[in-house]
């Protein structure tokens, strides 16, 4: 089951990745176009918030884009920094429930008792 909600996970991200670099890229190139911002901030912001913010970062510094909208970059920013907490939080927590710290813990007790017992202590 584990590898079946890992791979559905990361269909998920990559298709909502790729429909929020359509939208951050038209919004790019409309700015520089036009002049004008084409797709809402919330919009963003909530394609961001729901697993598109790597290919909105990726979109914001190819093209330097919105990089005096100080309080839109706070936000966003603001999101990623929550999705990489929340991220590394599952994985502790999955390592945890799953075993899958149990051999490299395990490992390194093991060896420090030998090394112990090798110095005579």
């Amino acid at each position: 089951m584990g590898v079946e909600v890992v791979l559905v996970g990361l269909l998920y991200l990559i298709v909502v990745n790729f429909i929020a670099g359509i939208f951050y890229r038209k919004d790019a190139r409309s700015v520089y176009l036009n002049g004008t911002y084409s797709v809402s901030e919330r919009w963003l912001l909530f394609l961001a918030l729901f697993g598109g913010s790597y290919a909105g970062l990726r979109t914001m510094r190819r093209f330097n884009y919105r990089k005096h909208a100080s309080h839109f970059r706070s936000n966003f920013m603001m999101i990623v920094f929550a999705q990489v907490f929340i991220a590394f939080a599952l994985i502790l927590y999955g390592g945890h429930v799953n075993g899958w710290w149990d051999g490299i813990i395990g490992w390194g007790r093991v060896s420090f008792i030998e090394w112990r017992r090798s110095m005579g202590w």
